[in-house]
């Protein structure tokens, strides 16, 4: 017919599925990152989608709380003690602020446990690297700290990360 027809080399349709695919791997990658780092920094699955929108502050007390949570997260620096009843949002602002400026939250119990287990032998960390550690995060959430007895072990614990991490 004396036409000439040019085609493509490539199939545009396959291109296209290809970049939906890649895109889909890349997001999933992603995700899996976010996940790997949000265990490592102790977060509650509960919170991996959650941002500080997600808090609901109904009371005096929870707005005054959100507003000291976004200074410290806006200013990268201060200390903040949570006090209120069960279901409030005190850990839900604490995961939510350490899934922002990095850092790590752990409860009091958690902490003691970790501890006492650095004194069986072979341990691979010191009572002393563990308590560092805790100091040198860039932000540190202790939870559920009236939930533990307080021994006088603990308290020193607690005195050693709160005192250093203030004078640091």
């Amino acid at each position: 017919d004396g036409v000439e027809r040019v085609t493509p080399k490539f199939c545009p349709i396959c291109a296209a599925e290809r970049e939906r695919e890649r895109k889909q791997h890349e997001d999933e990658n992603h995700r899996m990152e976010l996940l790997k780092e949000y265990h490592s920094r102790n977060i509650s699955p509960e919170y991996f989608d959650k941002t500080l929108d997600d808090f609901i502050a109904e009371t005096k007390g929870q707005k005054a709380a959100l507003g000291a949570v976004k200074d410290i997260i806006a200013s990268k620096k201060g200390k903040l003690i949570l006090i209120g009843s069960n279901g409030v949002g005190k850990t839900m602002l604490g995961e939510i602020a350490v899934k922002i400026m990095g850092g790590k939250i752990y409860t009091m119990y958690e902490i003691a446990t970790r501890i006492r287990q650095s004194y069986v032998p072979g341990a691979k960390e010191s009572e002393l690297d563990i308590l560092n550690e805790l100091v040198e995060e860039p932000l540190l959430v202790i939870d559920e700290v009236g939930r533990l007895k307080m021994s006088e072990a603990v308290q020193d614990w607690f005195s050693y990360i709160l005192d250093k991490r203030h004078t640091d």
